[in-house]
């Protein structure tokens, strides 16, 4: 089973998915938008798309293991780990907010309830954080065996960097609409980078034809050697 080269397909299909709903979040109208989340059959739907979500992400960050194991890059096999487990729980968590959003009589109040457990929040977020900065440091140290490895680690660092610093500046309406932008376009190069760099790594190591060090010296090992003869030295009389 080549893991990576289907991560990198689920990549593209994040990337379509990614594009489609940064145009829709402009088209559509939010009061429309909260009008709709008032169905009582929508939840399923949002449930569905949460679990599809977890899984795709799951097989993509997957072929980043792997990848970390054929390079012998723990970090990186640790890392992607990490940002599963992260990610994992965070959906469910989501899951049982929206199940429990859709059982509250008043939508609103129910949300303004929750402002207590931003703390809670944040430092979940710094955590994965963490992960997201070891899972950039693992793909920069594969530079030398995966190609687009190391700029898909700086353009992570790019993108990561410019969310952080850019959050001041999010509170004015005119900044957010500019910056939103730069974020989404920063990610998408982010995206390519990774999928990019999971077919090279498919394309190496799970090709069929690769042949590990340690299977060259056992092949070298067991390997017949022919019988030497020594040079006919004598002389004919």
């Amino acid at each position: 089973m080549r893991w990576m080269k289907l991560s990198g397909i689920i990549g593209i299909f994040f990337l379509i998915l990614s594009i489609i709903s940064f145009i829709l979040s402009f088209l559509a109208n939010p009061v429309n938008l909260l009008s709709v989340s008032q169905s009582p059959n929508l939840k399923f739907v949002f449930i569905g798309f949460f679990l599809v979500f977890l899984v795709a992400f799951f097989f993509f960050y997957y072929g980043f293991v792997k990848m970390g194991k054929f390079t012998k890059i723990k970090l990186l096999s640790v890392s992607s780990w990490l940002i599963i487990s992260f990610v994992g729980a965070l959906t469910l968590l989501m899951v049982g907010l929206i199940l429990w959003l859709f059982s509250q009589p008043d939508l609103l109040n129910a949300m303004s309830s929750l402002l207590g457990m931003v703390y809670y929040v944040l430092l979940f977020l710094l955590a994965m954080a963490v992960a997201i900065i070891l899972f950039y440091v693992g793909l920069i140290k594969a530079r030398d065996q995966v190609r687009f490895a190391k700029l898909g680690g700086i353009f992570g660092f790019v993108t990561l960097g410019a969310v952080l610093l850019l959050i001041p500046f999010y509170a004015n309406v005119q900044n957010l609409f500019v910056f939103t932008i730069l974020d989404f376009v920063l990610g998408s190069v982010l995206m390519i980078m990774m999928i990019l760099s999971l077919f090279d790594a498919s394309k190496k190591f799970e090709g069929g034809n690769v042949v590990s060090p340690q299977e060259t010296i056992n092949q070298t090992a067991t390997k017949p050697v022919a019988p030497q003869t020594s040079p006919d030295l004598s002389m004919s009389s």
